[in-house]
C-alpha cells in the first residue's frame, strides 16, 4: 500500500468515502525516497472541520493531497445548491482538472474533520520534474489513470 490511496466505496448517497480497500493507489511503486522528494517540493497546511480548503472558482493551479481528516467534495445542482459528490480522506488527490487546464476550481470542498493537506503547485511540480524527471512521469500517468476513472464514474452515473 501507497502513501497515498484513492478513495473507492459508496457513500450511499452517490458520493465515495476513502476507505483501506481502496481499489486504486497512487504511485504504487513510489518508495520512501520518492515520497520525501514529492513533500519536500509540497507546501502543508492544516485545516478545521467546517473550513473551506478548495473554494470554487479559485484560480489555484495545484494538486492537493489529504495528509490527515476528511474532507466533502460539494457541487452545485441544477438549483446552485451544493450537493455532496464525495467525502474523501488521507490518500486522496484532489484539484488535478484545475492542475492541468489553468481554470477555476469547479467544487468546494470543505473539511468534515480537522486535518491536513500537502499543496503542489504547479512551480514547484516544475521544480519537482528537474530534480526527479521520472517521478514527475509517474505523478503525471497516476493523474491521467484517476481523471480517467472520475470521467467514467461520471459517465456510468449519468445513464
Amino acid at each position: 500500500m501507497s502513501f497515498f490511496d484513492y478513495p473507492g466505496t459508496d457513500a450511499g448517497d452517490g458520493g465515495t468515502t476513502a476507505t483501506a480497500e481502496a481499489a486504486e493507489v497512487f504511485l504504487a511503486d513510489a518508495t520512501d525516497a520518492d515520497w520525501a522528494v514529492l513533500l519536500r517540493h509540497c507546501r502543508r497546511r492544516q485545516f478545521t472541520a467546517g473550513e473551506a480548503v478548495i473554494a470554487p472558482g479559485a484560480r489555484e493551479r495545484s494538486l492537493v493531497f489529504v495528509v490527515t481528516g476528511e474532507l466533502d467534495v460539494l457541487a452545485p445542482n441544477a438549483s446552485r445548491r451544493n450537493r455532496l459528490i464525495a467525502t474523501v480522506g488521507a490518500g486522496s488527490v484532489l484539484g488535478e482538472v484545475s492542475f492541468f487546464d489553468a481554470a477555476g476550481r469547479s467544487a468546494l470542498v470543505q473539511a468534515r474533520t480537522p486535518g491536513e493537506v500537502a499543496e503542489l503547485s504547479l512551480s514547484d511540480f516544475e521544480a519537482l520534474a528537474r530534480e526527479a524527471p521520472v517521478l514527475s512521469g509517474q505523478i503525471l500517468f497516476d493523474l491521467g489513470r484517476t481523471l480517467a476513472r472520475r470521467l467514467r464514474a461520471t459517465t456510468q452515473s449519468a445513464t
